[in-house]
């Protein structure tokens, strides 16, 4: 349930036909929520480019407030590859390690 201050609701006109149209709730925060993740850190595992699921989860975590650490296959190729990626949502200096969990 999200509870929204009365002074953020908006009266939108009637719909053609005359039909009243109900009051909307609208406030910014409320489409792009910022700060839920204020103060986490995440560790991403497997960006390979801007298509990956855990790219889209890292912006996401960026978004709403998360620092994040990224992990990369070792390797320069892989590291230039994942830092390329994480770059395009806006991280400038990323935290990035090497993780082969396959090895050992």
């Amino acid at each position: 349930m999200l509870i929204v201050p009365r002074s953020s609701m908006v009266a939108l006109p009637p719909r053609s036909g005359g039909v009243p149209r109900a009051r909307i709730l609208v406030q910014e925060h409320n489409r792009r929520p910022h700060g839920l993740l204020d103060g986490k850190i995440g560790l991403i595992v497997g960006i390979a480019n801007d298509r990956s699921y855990a790219w889209h989860i890292a912006k996401s975590m960026r978004e709403n407030g998360a620092r994040c650490v990224y992990s990369h296959l070792p390797g320069e190729k892989n590291e230039r590859r994942t830092r390329r990626a994480v770059e395009e949502f806006g991280e400038a200096d990323p935290w990035m390690v090497p993780l082969d969990a396959g090895a050992g």
